[in-house]
């Protein structure tokens, strides 16, 4: 599965940025991250989320793998703990069981790039 953040511009707010990053078949960073992780990552277009230089969170696959048993049973009102990309804010919207969703987010930073590409 693929959530597409495409919507979501590369920006910057403190020490926090979204970025893309493109994925080339057969790139060496794939296979490295294959074999220290087991988790490849497939050619393609993606976001990532960083803080002071350190890649916090992507909308590649496994990732979303990651979050897909619970979004997939989500039923009611959401409490979500942290913000990141807007990766299950995303799949929760497309979801019709789901009622409410409220996130809470530390970093205004955070919240500052992601938030206003969301509905309230």
């Amino acid at each position: 599965m693929k959530v597409d953040l495409s919507f979501i511009p590369d920006a910057i707010s403190g020490d926090w940025s979204i970025q893309s990053i493109t994925v080339k078949e057969r790139e060496l960073s794939q296979m490295i991250s294959y074999f220290k992780t087991g988790r490849g990552v497939p050619a393609g277009d993606y976001k990532k989320l960083v803080r002071s230089g350190t890649v916090v969170m992507s909308n590649t696959p496994d990732e979303i793998r990651d979050f897909l048993h619970f979004t997939r049973h989500a039923k009611g009102k959401i409490l979500i703990n942290g913000l990141g990309l807007g990766c299950v804010v995303k799949v929760l919207l497309d979801n019709p069981e789901v009622t409410n969703i409220t996130v809470i987010e530390k970093s205004q930073d955070v919240i500052n790039l992601v938030s206003p590409y969301f509905n309230d």
